[in-house]
């Protein structure tokens, strides 16, 4: 790009003024190299690497060095079918190829019904379930005659080869049958084998998601928040939007409902879905209070319980969902579990507390093989104060 002179007085003269032809600006990604005419001979490409370097494969990434050129890496994850029965990788003259060749690992068929579901191993990458888990009496129906089968092993744990252990849906390790596997007849009950692919059963949202044995990606996510309330008499309504203040001092003699309330609070609690079943358990003092009799709430009445165990503690306080309701609780609202019927019996203070079952016995959300952590409720209280009966004074004119 210069024209080169040797001056007898000032030298060698390297000048490219002027002078526009074909060069090489020493750089593979650029074409159309050319002298550019100015007085230091520049030499200048233009950058097609873009076009040039394009191999017309999708899960490739194009690129150039302007030492060696174009390469052209491929890049596996572009190439994910989200289908976990697939091996994916990326070919750099074929583009993606997504084969299931051999793989048998746990997948999700999509049908809620169905339960150890395992990829076929075919090239297609099918994924298909064996059995319609909630129809345990075989008639192609989740309906009355399955729910008996399910009661009746509600609440215990099982050893291998016992018939209560195809009630353990969530597949439990230790075998154990609780809310979670009940969150399941909530929206199935009723239901054909066939028609529970699109209810709200198991990991469904309005007949779409994932579906499997286990928590789903949103159950880590859920919360809620149980609140204890002493009542002269009981609440009317079994739902409310908003609780009503509790009562903080009553006098000996008196008789009190202590209502159990629960509600959803994390960012979900809008979507359709709400309690499957509600357990609490209830502290109190024993030498102030007196529990006569546990009322079931009217909402929760399915294998309702409460059992006073020991003095001042009533556990596996609650019951699950009517069967086929899935929207219990859905609006944020507050939902009555249960109302222990009480008297008080001598003076003092007292506080009455709310808290967390064993793991069988917890707050499942419909369409959810999981109870929400207890670490993500909000368990409340209600302090009392129980004030001695004041003896009568006869008062006399003038003096006492």
């Amino acid at each position: 790009c210069t024209t080169d002179t040797c001056d007898t007085v000032l030298g060698c003269l390297n000048d490219g003024t002027g002078i526009i032809i074909g060069c090489d600006d020493g750089d593979a990604c650029t074409t159309g190299d050319a002298c550019q005419g100015d007085a230091a001979g520049t030499c200048q490409g233009t950058d097609t690497s873009a076009v040039d370097c394009d191999d017309l494969i999708a899960c490739t990434a194009d690129t150039c060095d302007p030492a060696t050129g174009c390469a052209n890496t491929p890049v596996n994850a572009a190439c994910d079918d989200g289908n976990v029965c697939t091996t994916d990788t990326c070919d750099t003259v074929l583009g993606c190829l997504n084969d299931g060749t051999g793989i048998i690992d746990p997948c999700n068929d999509g049908n809620a019904c169905t339960t150890t579901d395992v990829c076929q191993g075919d090239a297609a990458g099918s994924c298909q379930g064996t059995e319609c888990v909630l129809d345990l009496d075989g008639n192609g129906v989740m309906g009355t005659g399955d729910f008996a089968l399910f009661a009746a092993c509600f609440g215990a744990c099982y050893p291998v080869g016992d018939p209560c252990v195809a009630s353990n849906f969530d597949g439990d390790p230790n075998r154990c049958v609780g809310t979670s596997d009940f969150a399941a007849w909530v929206g199935c009950f009723g239901l054909t084998c066939g028609e529970c692919a699109g209810c709200a059963g198991p990991g469904r949202r309005g007949g779409a998601g994932a579906v499997a044995p286990a928590a789903s990606s949103r159950a880590s996510f859920m919360s809620a928040a149980i609140r204890v309330v002493v009542r002269r008499a009981p609440s009317i309504n079994p739902v409310v939007l908003s609780l009503a203040r509790s009562i903080r001092s009553l006098t000996v003699g008196e008789e009190l409902d202590i209502e159990v309330w629960v509600s959803r609070t994390d960012a979900g609690a809008r979507d359709a879905y709400g309690f499957a079943a509600a357990f609490v358990a209830l502290k109190y003092n024993s030498a102030l209070i007196a529990v006569d009799d546990i009322i079931p709430s009217g909402r929760f009445s399915v294998l309702a319980d409460g059992q006073v165990v020991s003095d001042g503690f009533v556990s596996i306080l609650g019951g699950c969902a009517n069967l086929g309701e899935a929207a219990l609780g859905a609006d944020e609202g507050w939902v009555r579990v249960a109302r222990p019927a009480a008297r008080t019996t001598a003076p003092g203070t007292t506080r009455v507390v709310g808290g967390p079952n064993d793991e069988m016995h917890g707050v499942a959300v419909v369409g959810e093989f999981t109870n929400i952590d207890p670490g993500m409720i909000e368990f409340g209280h209600a302090d009392l104060t129980v004030r001695g009966v004041r003896k009568p004074t006869n008062w006399i004119r003038g003096r006492r």
